[in-house]
């Protein structure tokens, strides 16, 4: 299996960036994950993303909705990736959606 993803540069479009004091994200990952994946394949994640909330003070973090996600796009041919980067701020979080080859 071969991934292919670039986060050396952040492009509309390509991937998502999330702040790790957003809150309530689910709208946001909505919006995004329903343009990068298929119809049938957004469906099967679409009940996990009502939960999302993330306060990185509270220990909120997207890395486990990104497990689940990932566990049920595994027979798929899509995957959801995240990056952290607190190089500048409290961090961010890029997310991208993804082909598998």
């Amino acid at each position: 299996m071969k991934i292919h993803f670039d986060f050396s540069f952040v492009s509309i479009g390509k991937c998502m960036l999330i702040d790790v004091y957003k809150g309530e994200v689910y709208e946001k990952l909505i919006s995004y994950l329903q343009t990068k994946l298929p119809f049938e394949i957004f469906e099967q994640i679409k009940t996990e993303i009502n939960s999302v909330y993330i306060d990185i003070d509270e220990n909120k973090t997207i890395e486990p909705f990104m497990e689940q996600c990932n566990k049920i796009l595994k027979d798929t041919n899509s995957i959801c990736i995240q990056r952290f980067d607190d190089t500048y701020c409290a961090g961010v979080y890029f997310i991208e959606a993804v082909r598998k080859e």
